[in-house]
């Protein structure tokens, strides 16, 4: 990267400052180009929007890994029975899954990040080898995201043309 120049320094460090026709005196600006509002601050007159959460997100969040797949069959009955409607339940399956990676064991964090970033079908199915005698140790919940993001990688790594 080459030097700059001293003129361009000197202009930087300099004050910005306004000249007139038949103006003797200066006016030197010292202040900033920032918006005035740029960071709002609420005041006493100001209402927060408040965080709408349903009960059952409440729960989720609160739900050990273990019970997550019996809360998630709850809620799916309930869903079956129209008695929460589709966007909130559509909210409530996004948190639910969240929660099941959130919750998880570090080896099955581990091992979703590592299907990402196999790149040959041998590695894939000796971490899908290694998944299956560990089986015991996850949930049903966590097995099944696995598995999904196993079949996802693995159609990715298929070469075109061929049958699985």
């Amino acid at each position: 990267m080459a030097a700059e120049s001293p003129a361009k320094n000197d202009a930087m460090e300099r004050p910005l400052t306004e000249h007139r026709d038949g103006d003797e005196e200066e006016e030197v600006f010292t202040g900033s180009y920032e918006p005035v509002e740029y960071h709002r601050v609420p005041d006493s007159q100001t209402q927060e929007a408040r965080q709408f959460t349903h009960a059952l997100v409440e729960e989720l969040k609160q739900c050990p890994r273990e019970q997550l797949p019996a809360l998630q069959k709850t809620i799916w009955q309930r869903q079956q029975a129209n008695c929460i409607s589709p966007g909130v339940a559509g909210a409530i399956w996004l948190e639910a899954k969240i929660q099941v990676v959130k919750k998880a064991p570090a080896f099955l964090r581990w091992a979703l990040n590592q299907v990402s970033q196999i790149t040959t079908t041998q590695g894939l199915a000796q971490l899908g080898m290694t998944m299956y005698s560990h089986r015991a140790a996850f949930t049903s919940s966590e097995r099944k995201a696995f598995w999904q993001a196993y079949k996802a990688r693995k159609t990715e790594l298929q070469p075109t043309g061929s049958t699985p």
